[in-house]
């Protein structure tokens, strides 16, 4: 992505270049249900830089792209992903009339499938488990790290998390990767962004101001946002001057970015 070539002058630390990431593929708006393969490849072949995915673990520590806690929400199975090995999960599809037909996806078997080359990924970590934490904590680590060293992935992702530990493990496995605190309250994600020296914070774009990004940028720490779901809030995102946004809408970003 070039940049902002248009009236708006973009400062931040990418060298004046905002990155455009779909979130969970094409978006809440999208036909595709969020997190799904076709919705993640129809984002790649976009001129965007890439997309965000939400990644939980099995049961067998296998890595899938799934957003919400309890499966029963929107796919024809109950309880968490974490109960399930991937060979139960073959069953699984989603269950609004128009996703019937779509299956959870497998992040290794879609890069493995489909060209990446030149594309970018934020892996959303997501720890839902009713196991011991630190034990599932070390688990999910060690795949999600063999998961972007297969694919060599460590200079072209970023890592975002709620969670101190596992951006502490993932620093001590990844020490090349680009990882993100994810939290709600901006005093907050900085002061672990630094304490912690990692590489940004990720916000909703309705909980972080221009001043605030701002004032992260002036600390070298880089800011991503989210909850980016229109035409309105792809425009009022731009003006904030972020590094990375990730849009509901990244058709749209793309072409206000050109």
């Amino acid at each position: 992505m070039a940049g902002c070539r248009g009236k708006h002058h973009i400062e931040n630390l990418n060298g004046n270049s905002i990155e455009v990431f779909g979130h969970a593929g094409m978006g809440i708006q999208s036909t595709y249900p969020m997190n799904s393969a076709e919705s993640i490849q129809k984002c790649l072949q976009t001129e965007a830089d890439g997309s965000e995915m939400d990644i939980q673990m099995t049961k067998d520590s296998v890595l899938v792209a799934y957003h919400n806690e309890e499966l029963s929400e929107n796919t024809n199975f109950s309880g968490m992903i974490h109960n399930y090995s991937i060979s139960e999960l073959d069953q699984l599809h989603y269950k609004s009339t128009p996703f019937r037909n779509y299956k959870l996806a497998v992040p290794d078997n879609l890069f493995s499938n489909i060209n990446i080359e030149n594309k970018r990924f934020t892996f959303d970590c997501k720890l839902y488990t009713t196991a011991n934490i630190d034990v599932f904590i070390e688990t999910y680590a060690r795949a999600l790290a063999r998961l972007i060293k297969k694919h060599h992935l460590e200079k072209r992702c970023y890592i975002e998390s709620q969670n101190e530990k596992l951006l502490l493990e993932l620093k001590r496995l990844l020490p090349d990767c680009n990882l993100f605190i994810y939290r709600s309250v901006f005093s907050e994600s900085l002061e672990i962004a630094q304490r912690l020296q990692l590489f940004g914070i990720t916000m909703s774009t309705h909980l972080i101001t221009k001043a605030q990004i701002e004032e992260a940028h002036r600390n070298t720490i880089r800011v991503a946002i989210w909850n980016v779901q229109s035409r309105k809030d792809n425009k009022e995102a731009v003006l904030k001057n972020p590094d990375i946004i990730q849009s509901d809408r990244p058709e749209h970003l793309i072409k206000i970015m050109e």
